[in-house]
């Protein structure tokens, strides 16, 4: 998958929960749904705002991270 599958169409990201120090999102891609984590150490997001709803492409840093490191992961 590319990253512009993800984040093409004005796709949404939703908040789907807090663990371990991540936030994870889901996105919709088609007929699918991907779940990706970002990292909340204050390193990695500075001052960013995060919202439960979100435009794929205002994530876009995180989720090419995810797709690098094949942490992009299909749950539906």
């Amino acid at each position: 998958m590319k990253i512009i599958d993800v984040v093409k169409n004005d796709n949404m990201a939703y908040f789907s929960h807090y663990c371990g120090g991540n936030l994870y999102y889901t996105v919709n891609v088609e007929d699918d749904v991907f779940l990706f984590s970002i990292n909340t150490d204050p390193n990695e997001v500075g001052s960013a705002v995060f919202s439960d709803k979100m435009k794929a492409i205002t994530l876009m840093r995180w989720i090419r991270k995810c797709l690098e490191s094949e942490e992009l992961i299909k749950i539906r």
